[in-house]
């Protein structure tokens, strides 16, 4: 069986300078671990590959399609500053296990997207998951075999014996 994932990516909400410049770095940062994951040969469900996720319409928008792919593990890209409000939501109705991924370029400031994500989801702790998630910062080799282990049990834990 081959884990399927599915991938988000998220940019600010608000009308900010340089944001067009801004969503290219974010979409950049999604392809290059997107490549990963396929290099792992996973199988990826990216509702917007175009676009990052801004608005609560985009979240319910992924949370479909996510369903209907029945994924086995959710990747949060925190590339850039977001409302973590976003992430939270799409993490809690997801409801299988989550990583945060970054990178550490100090232009995007994903490091501090990623920890306002990460204690947000501490936070509300609406599932086990949330209060569990994972975190990789640059490595994305990492994170297509984080992928691929947690789609294993994932697996596993559908079947019956």
């Amino acid at each position: 069986m081959t884990p399927r994932v599915g991938v988000v990516s998220f940019s600010d909400p608000r009308s900010v300078k340089g944001l067009d410049t801004i969503n290219e770095r974010n979409l950049a940062c999604q392809r290059e671990i997107l490549e990963a994951f396929k290099a792992a040969a996973l199988e990826v469900c990216v509702p917007f590959e175009a676009s990052c996720i801004t608005r609560r319409e985009q979240v319910k928008q992924a949370l479909r399609q996510f369903a209907t792919a029945d994924i086995h593990a959710l990747v949060l890209g925190c590339w850039k500053w977001t409302d973590p409000m976003l992430a939270v939501e799409t993490a809690q109705r997801a409801n299988v296990p989550v990583l945060l991924v970054c990178t550490s370029d100090e232009q995007l400031t994903g490091m501090g997207c990623l920890s306002a994500i990460g204690a947000s989801l501490w936070e509300v702790a609406a599932n086990d998951y949330c209060l569990n998630h994972a975190r990789i910062i640059d490595d994305f080799a990492a994170a297509a075999q984080w992928a691929r282990a947690v789609g294993a049990v994932e697996d596993l834990r559908r079947k019956a014996i």
